[in-house]
């Protein structure tokens, strides 16, 4: 079973998602523009989030064409309202689909959270229309890495201790489900689908310090630190040998972790210093027309 640790229910995880909005939506609308999607056609967003790539998608395909969005908490969607877009409720690893149904199908930021994550990619090629896009976008979390224009030793110190405290954190989300290199290996599990025309590109994002996006830094950063310093039942039952068992057990090591994420979320109010992301994958492909 699959645990994922951003919830809704966290208080700031709607400025959260808004503030990944603001990072990626740029992106994510060049790619699904070059679908050609337009007037008419019909569309599926899994895991709608704060709803901007819906509110997109509806506007392009106008009143002759629908969209679906599902999440598992719809909380955020419902307050939508718009006349072309259906919210549904939806579980994409139990749930099923109506197959060839959609001539676009997009998700971002979902799967890699999901033990179920292959099934989920199955399902959602299935529900494709002959010749329709399957537009999938994921983490590969190549190293994270801070700059300054004004290097210091704080700025170095931070650096320095910023690969092991992710590891820390991508570790105890490892515990619930997360895979945290899926997004490097979408190009060849879309082609293992069937799908053709399969392309891929990568996108690193700096996001720079006291920006609008560095919001969103922020936020992830602070739930990572909830996470390390509680680390939930969910990741894992404590076993020594574990990231979870490890950060229960050594007070020492936790406190190490959130004095770094702390001088973290402090840098990220300098406009000075720049964060680079992991590497956010985008992959797309497209379902053979039908046969005449």
């Amino acid at each position: 079973m699959s645990t994922y640790l951003f919830a809704h229910g966290w208080l700031d995880e709607r400025r959260r998602l808004e503030g990944l909005q603001q990072v990626l939506d740029s992106s994510t609308f060049r790619h699904l523009a070059a679908t050609g999607v337009g007037s008419g056609w019909r569309c599926l967003e899994v895991g709608g989030g704060a709803g901007s790539v819906a509110e997109w998608l509806c506007e392009r395909v106008d009143g002759h064409g629908s969209v679906v969005v599902t999440d598992l908490d719809t909380g955020f969607l419902d307050k939508l309202g718009l006349p072309n877009l259906e919210v549904r409720r939806h579980d994409i690893v139990a749930d099923d689909l109506e197959e060839g149904a959609f001539d676009l199908i997009h998700s971002r930021l979902v799967l890699e959270h999901l033990r179920g994550r292959d099934a989920a990619l199955a399902r959602m090629a299935k529900a494709l229309a002959p010749g329709g896009w399957l537009v999938v976008e994921d983490f590969e979390w190549t190293p994270v890495t801070v700059l300054s224009a004004r290097p210091d030793r704080h700025v170095q110190r931070v650096s320095r201790m910023l690969p092991a405290v992710l590891r820390l954190a991508v570790g105890l989300m490892g515990a619930a489900g997360y895979d945290p290199h899926f997004g490097g290996r979408l190009p060849a599990e879309l082609a293992r689908l069937g799908l053709v025309d399969v392309t891929a590109e990568g996108r690193a994002v700096h996001i720079r310090g006291g920006s609008p996006e560095a919001d969103f830094g922020r936020l992830t950063v602070t739930r990572f630190r909830d996470l390390i310093e509680h680390p939930p039942e969910a990741v894992g039952d404590g076993r020594p040998w574990t990231v979870p068992g490890a950060l229960r057990r050594s007070e020492s090591l936790r406190r190490v972790a959130l004095r770094a994420i702390d001088e973290l979320t402090a840098l990220l109010d300098d406009p000075a210093v720049f964060c680079r992301a992991p590497l956010l994958v985008t992959a797309m492909g497209r379902r053979p027309a039908a046969i005449p």
